[in-house]
């Protein structure tokens, strides 16, 4: 085996390099593929940019439709309003059935009234109370109607009072 000493090493030549002749389209080639990936990362960022704003968006949407769907104070003055009013066309039944008789509660607002107790007595939400109030106040104008026409109710117990 021989070695290699310093002095006999081979120098470099560059002419014995091959010629390298690149086609003459190929710098054309190389910017605009470099152009196209350029327009699809911009793409790319818009697009993700415009998804991550329409989700912010619809979040916000999310927790504003949520916080009108809560129940808020209003909705107990609603049922409070609604036992008021039936408060007073009671007063005003009894006052319409003066002194022909005693006014009588129906069928009809007996068992609305055992409705209500029944919707107290669980704990029931505003909205089903606030319905068995209105449903006790249309009751109660068509008995105040049928007293101003002389109709009277027959005597079948006593109204519940709540």
């Amino acid at each position: 085996m021989t070695m290699i000493e310093p002095g006999d090493r081979p120098r470099f030549d560059a002419n014995a390099l091959p010629l390298f002749a690149p086609a003459p389209a190929l710098r054309e080639r190389i910017l605009a593929v470099h152009a196209r990936q350029r327009r699809q990362r911009r793409l790319r960022v818009l697009f993700g940019g415009g998804a991550l704003a329409a989700s912010f968006a619809l979040a916000a949407l999310m927790v504003a439709r949520q916080e009108r769907a809560a129940p808020t104070a209003p909705r107990l003055e609603t049922a409070d309003s609604a036992q008021d009013e039936s408060r007073g066309l009671e007063l005003e039944w009894q006052r319409a059935a003066g002194a022909r008789s005693a006014p009588v509660a129906t069928p009809r607002l007996r068992a609305i009234d055992a409705q209500l107790q029944s919707a107290y007595d669980r704990g029931a939400d505003v909205r089903e109370l606030s319905a068995l109030w209105a449903q006790r106040n249309v009751a109660l104008r068509q008995l105040i109607e049928a007293s101003g026409e002389g109709i009277v109710a027959a005597d079948d117990g006593d109204a519940t009072r709540i």
